[in-house]
């Protein structure tokens, strides 16, 4: 529910218990769908809740280790299941990639995702762009509530789903091998090349045998059918068994096990049944998974932490302290260098104060670099303006209100100062201001 991503190894097919191989919060919150790709060295991971679709590299091959590769907002709509198929008529660049990945949407949409190779470069984020990432939408009639999809016999061959619909329907679609096929989000809805009633209740789960050949559908009803993966009318009809209880969820999960004899279904009131597959020729050779996964001592039972930061924050720091060491490192490397340029003029100084008068410099010929000297020239001069032109204006101003404060003051007055000062005892008698209102009759 925290987002975690787990991968743990399975060691003899179960003959030891499982352990932590590798652990990573990819995503804000709960994880909707995991999915494997067909060799098994990548897994996607989607959460409905942050629309990130993420692929990981499961470290399965010798020299490389489990780590996060880069995701996708490219999603339009929430995943209801989601499955890898095999490679379709890939995009240039992209000739070595590991299948597509077939997402369906709550909408009614089937999509298609086509992945960058294992190798790709990303950017820092790890976010690639729509534009960096393949895809194709085709309308169906109804939401698919699961999704496998069958081997395929050729690369010419097209590829072939097996859905369980919203109808509570198995359906079979081919799909087309071009674009164009697909139709797109605005396209007609695209009918079932076959289809065939599944269960009583809507939400189901589906899973493919080993060998491919056999299906098993599990019900909320409680029921589990095994029934044939490409002939739906013929052989031997359906088999099923009412395991799990209706009014608790029914089946949330259902396998075939590795030998393909057993079939393994989870419940939601927490059983898990085992039924024995009898009167079905389900061997096939196990193969063996090219699985090479180094010592891990992760706890396998540890429990997550709601404020553990995702891959991504876990990536910006990083980034953000490579930026801040690479700053650091350049700021001390600066320093070094004025360091030595200021000792450097230090003894070219004092080797001039060393020379006889007539091979002495003077301090103004040391200037070397004139574009710098003319720069710092004109920028004084356009200060210097800019003050002056600040003083003017002030200057200006005040001599506004001086002017008015003598119209009002002084010219207005009939006797501008004027006073009788006596030769002896040194009084003085001013005139007492009066206003001349001639101008003011007049008008």
């Amino acid at each position: 529910s925290e987002g975690v991503v787990r991968l743990l190894r399975v060691v003899d097919r179960g003959a030891s218990e499982p352990s932590l191989a590798y652990r990573i919060k990819v995503h804000d919150s709960a994880v909707s769908g995991l999915a494997f790709s067909p060799s098994g060295l990548m897994v996607a991971s989607f959460s409905n809740s942050d629309g990130k679709l993420f692929f990981l590299s499961t470290g399965m091959t010798p020299g490389s280790d489990p780590r996060a590769l880069f995701f996708t907002r490219a999603v339009p709509e929430q995943v209801t299941c989601m499955t890898w198929a095999g490679r379709d008529l890939p995009e240039p660049g992209n000739e070595n990639c590991d299948g597509v990945l077939l997402l369906g949407l709550a909408n009614g949409e089937l999509m298609s995702v086509q992945p960058p190779t294992l190798d790709t470069q990303v950017a820092l984020d790890m976010e690639l762009q729509k534009q960096d990432i393949p895809s194709r939408r085709m309308r169906l009639e109804y939401p698919l509530e699961n999704i496998v999809a069958l081997p395929r016999a050729s690369e010419e061959s097209p590829q072939v789903v097996v859905t369980l619909a919203a109808d509570k329907k198995l359906k079979r679609f081919v799909l087309p091998q071009d674009a164009a096929g697909w139709g797109g989000p605005t396209g007609r809805p695209r009918a079932a090349d076959s289809e065939t009633p599944a269960t009583q209740k809507r939400v189901g789960v589906i899973s493919l045998s080993g060998n491919h050949a056999y299906l098993v559908c599990g019900s909320s009803d409680g029921s589990v059918s095994i029934r044939s993966a490409m002939d739906w009318k013929g052989g031997g009809g359906v088999l099923e068994q009412l395991m799990h209880d209706c009014y608790m969820g029914g089946v949330t999960c259902c396998e075939f096990g590795m030998s393909s004899d057993y079939v393994f279904a989870g419940g939601k009131e927490g059983a898990i049944f085992i039924l024995k597959v009898e009167g079905l020729d389900l061997t096939h050779e196990i193969p063996t998974p090219p699985l090479y996964m180094g010592n891990s001592e992760l706890d396998l039972d540890a429990y997550d932490d709601p404020d553990e930061m995702d891959v991504i924050e876990q990536q910006k720091n990083v980034v953000a302290g490579q930026s801040e060491t690479t700053s650091l490192a350049s700021k001390n490397e600066a320093r070094r260098h004025i360091l030595q340029l200021k000792d450097k003029f230090q003894r070219i100084m004092a080797k001039n104060e060393q020379v006889p008068p007539l091979e002495k410099l003077e301090y103004k010929e040391f200037i070397i670099d004139y574009e710098l000297q003319k720069m710092l020239e004109d920028d004084g001069k356009q200060k210097v303006g800019e003050v002056q032109a600040e003083v003017n204006a002030d200057n200006l101003k005040k001599d506004c209100i001086a002017d008015r404060i003598k119209d009002e003051c002084w010219h207005a007055m009939t006797q501008q100062g004027q006073f009788i000062a006596a030769f002896k005892s040194g009084l003085e008698v001013c005139n007492f201001p009066l206003r001349d209102h001639s101008a003011l009759a007049a008008k």
